[in-house]
């Protein structure tokens, strides 16, 4: 059942991604205020999943004056805010496929993290991964002619800044989580990255989301995209080992291609394809790792 929970918070995920893609192409939302209002409404439905379904087991740890002015605006900036934002504007100048691929290559970015502070050589499996995850991202951004891209530069930029923004998400947080819920964790984290969001980009639009054609996706990407698969994920993490929770969770890229396809009618080269299959071995390839490196979580 497990394994089900985890294969199905991926899909979620994927169809979240390709659901943006969606949004951003048929209307005028653009992606800082679509970041805002996910956080805003996320963040709110956190807080109150929290507030209603805890107990004894699930009090919060004492609060220090740090925890609210250092550890959760870093969080919730660097962390929840940066990823969030870097993958909508890397699906808005690129697509689902491109942003979930490189976002999913944070795994990667921690290897070399793990390296440097270890201050040891990488071994051959680090070397291996880190060869195929540079094929898979060239061959995805060029569809195996080098001499040309297949996906705007801005787009890149963004996916590889949202790759960054995930492995700062996956390690920053961890001492946190032995100390409160993780949902009470993401719902102030999100309401301070969506407050930094709407202080740099301040929507003024609102009512374009809750037009005929906008709503049902915006709450997709709140609830389907954002809520459930973390609930998902979760429950997994309980019962799962990492490693088997990683594999599972590479069925994001492959989701988003495959519903890219069946929904918006998208065509894959070979190279592309196999970029995207290079990208997930090595990702793979780290989570078999005799010696893994950091626990992974996900919340795109």
């Amino acid at each position: 059942m497990a394994k089900w929970a985890v294969a199905v918070a991926a899909l979620f995920w994927a169809i979240s991604g390709v659901v943006a893609q969606q949004l951003f192409a048929s209307t005028t939302v653009q992606a800082p205020a679509l970041t805002t209002i996910r956080m805003l409404l996320s963040g709110i439905l956190f807080l109150l999943i929290y507030f209603t379904t805890r107990s004894e087991h699930n009090k919060l740890a004492p609060r220090s004056r740090k925890f609210y002015l250092l550890e959760m605006p870093l969080f919730g900036v660097l962390g929840i805010f940066g990823m969030q934002y870097t993958y909508f504007q890397a699906i808005q100048h690129g697509s689902a496929v491109v942003a979930t691929v490189l976002q999913n290559s944070a795994p990667v970015l921690l290897l070399f993290w793990a390296i440097w502070r270890s201050k040891s050589w990488p071994n051959l499996t680090d070397a291996l991964a880190t060869t195929g995850a540079v094929i898979g991202v060239v061959l995805l951004v060029t569809g195996g002619d080098v001499t040309k891209l297949l996906v705007s530069p801005i787009a890149i930029f963004w996916g590889i800044l949202s790759a960054f923004a995930a492995a700062f998400y996956i390690l920053f947080p961890l001492s946190l989580l032995r100390r409160f819920p993780a949902p009470y964790l993401l719902g102030v984290g999100m309401l301070y990255g969506c407050m930094f969001s709407y202080w740099i980009t301040p929507a003024t639009d609102w009512a374009m989301f809750f037009h005929s054609q906008v709503l049902p996706m915006l709450l997709y990407i709140v609830v389907g995209g954002t809520v459930i698969p973390f609930f998902l994920f979760l429950y997994a993490l309980r019962t799962l080992p990492p490693t088997t929770v990683s594999v599972l969770t590479c069925l994001e890229p492959f989701g988003a291609v495959v519903f890219s396809v069946l929904f918006l009618g998208m065509s894959f080269g070979w190279g592309e394809i196999i970029g995207v299959i290079c990208v997930m071995s090595a990702v793979l390839l780290l989570a078999f790792s005799k010696e893994p490196h950091e626990p992974t979580q996900s919340s795109d």
